[in-house]
């Protein structure tokens, strides 16, 4: 019912601009997938400036490295924007009501884009993690770049596997095995 609400707006709109109703009715998907895109991307940098603030807050109280390593850079902002995809693949029931071919290649593409945000985010992490351990002093003669780097291979192994088993519809499991 919400997203017949919005494509009769949206339909009712494209026609007030003269666009005939055979093109509307092809594009008033794509145009709600737009707006909901960009409304879950605003939450998200909303999201960021908070956990930012908030984390300015407690480094101002107390010294934690990891977390004063976090807030170099985009750290923060990469692992904020896992909630994005989280958002569109509950709201895609919604947003296409029936099982048309959009529904099937948008899933997989807010698939895609939370597997591509969760290695963004865990690459930030890990590079958090390496710099405070190798800001602290009882880890200098360990190789902990080097740990670091081979953990940022795995986790892009993992997802290019994760990747093509969701372009190809089939299990990690399969594309491991074969």
């Amino acid at each position: 019912e919400i997203a017949e609400f919005f494509y009769d707006k949206i339909r009712w709109i494209l026609s007030e601009a003269g666009i005939p109703e055979k093109i509307a009715a092809k594009i008033d998907i794509l145009i709600l997938v737009l707006v909901v895109v960009a409304v879950t991307l605003v939450i998200a940098e909303l999201l960021y400036r908070i956990v930012l603030f908030a984390t300015r807050r407690i480094l101002k109280h107390k010294r934690y490295l990891f977390l004063d390593k976090m807030t170099i850079g985009n750290r923060m902002r990469k692992v904020a924007y896992i909630t994005p995809p989280i958002m569109l693949n509950g709201m895609l029931p919604f947003m296409i009501t029936d099982d048309s071919v959009w529904s099937v290649y948008l899933e997989r593409v807010v698939w895609i884009y939370f597997v591509v945000s969760v290695v963004m985010a865990v690459n930030a992490v890990l590079s958090a993690v390496g710099d405070s351990a190798f800001t602290n002093s009882r880890y200098h003669d360990r190789p902990i770049k080097g740990f670091i780097q081979i953990g940022k291979i795995i986790v892009y192994l993992i997802a290019v596997i994760v990747i093509i088993s969701i372009l190809t519809d089939k299990s990690p499991l399969y594309l491991i095995g074969g």
